[in-house]
């Protein structure tokens, strides 16, 4: 026979066994749970869809968020709320809304865009890159310059790479830096590879010189440190040297 309880300890015992359910479910309820219930609702798709990934997205875990803004990307009319996600105040969620944002690829995003390549956390600003050079090369040329010179690595090489798909962006002088002075060889022989395909027109080569610099800069890659840089120079010149053959003057 056990220990008589007093009436206050009675009372005490029933309450907690009366908030052991609520608790047991709050439990349940963890960020995991949820991010399962958007994978759920995902399978389901449509309207559960719809539903589980705007419940998601005030969600005060920023994995959830995260997650419903990869789920946005799956519906058409996506593209608005996860714009939103892109001031969100995780990093992670940042970067995640810019990651979905690249199945849009709409040129007139890269105004909204811009602010995540001045980001404290470099996932978010190599978010941002890559979606700017995806949707808007040409439009945000000076943006990608600007991006040369990031302290990290990735962001520089996507950024270059953003540049070589967008030849008439002038950017000679930071893609010539990038390829004498960066410690990251991947950023070398990408700088290469946007050189080569400049899209300078032929009487501006003339008057200004550029061809002679390009072709020079080139030529100075092809005595670099790292054999992937010098076999990129050396393809990087034959391309040039296809694009802009030499003009041969008539004979008098």
């Amino acid at each position: 026979m056990g220990i008589p309880l007093s009436a206050p300890a009675r009372l005490t015992a029933w309450a907690l066994l009366l908030a052991l359910p609520v608790q047991l479910t709050a439990c349940r309820d963890s960020p995991e749970d949820r991010v399962e219930k958007l994978f759920r609702a995902r399978q389901e798709g449509g309207e559960s869809l719809r539903q589980a990934a705007a419940d998601g997205l005030v969600d005060p875990a920023a994995s959830v968020r995260a997650t419903a803004a990869w789920m946005l990307a799956e519906e058409d009319d996506g593209a608005g709320e996860l714009v939103g996600l892109l001031s969100d105040p995780a990093p992670s969620v940042r970067a995640a809304a810019a990651g979905a944002l690249m199945r849009f690829r709409d040129a007139s995003l890269w105004p909204a865009v811009a602010p995540l390549l001045q980001d404290h956390d470099p996932r978010v600003r190599l978010g941002g890159v890559v979606l700017i050079a995806a949707c808007s090369p040409e439009a945000a040329g000076e943006l990608l310059v600007g991006a040369l010179n990031d302290p990290d690595p990735d962001v520089r090489l996507e950024a270059a790479g953003g540049l070589r798909a967008a030849p008439s962006v002038e950017a000679l002088p930071e893609l010539t830096a990038c390829l004498l002075g960066d410690a990251d060889w991947r950023v070398r022989a990408r700088a290469v590879e946007a050189l080569s395909l400049r899209d300078e027109a032929a009487e501006i080569v003339s008057l200004f010189g550029d061809e002679a610099e390009i072709v020079s800069v080139l030529e100075l890659a092809s005595a670099d440190s790292n054999p992937l840089v010098r076999a990129a120079a050396g393809e990087g010149l034959e391309a040039y040297h296809r694009a802009h053959p030499p003009i041969i003057a008539p004979t008098p």
